[in-house]
């Protein structure tokens, strides 16, 4: 699994396309943050780490190494 740097931009699968965004944390353990008012858990573990992810509008997402991968643009 490709591990992902803080300042990173990364890429996910939504729809028939891709969203992406630049990381701004990640951890090898199970954490939760609370985006746009809903607690939100990703249980990152050694190998899939949970990063927590800025979209170019502002707005944050969490995923699992395991969904991410470069961008193709």
């Amino acid at each position: 699994m490709v591990a992902f740097q803080k300042g990173q931009y990364v890429a996910w699968d939504w729809g028939n396309g891709e969203a992406k965004g630049k990381v701004k944390d990640h951890w090898a353990e199970s954490v939760t943050k609370t985006i746009d008012g809903s607690e939100i858990t990703r249980h990152g573990e050694e190998g899939n780490e949970a990063y927590l992810i800025e979209q170019d509008d502002g707005s944050e997402v969490m995923k699992l190494a395991s969904e991410l991968h470069e961008p193709k643009d």
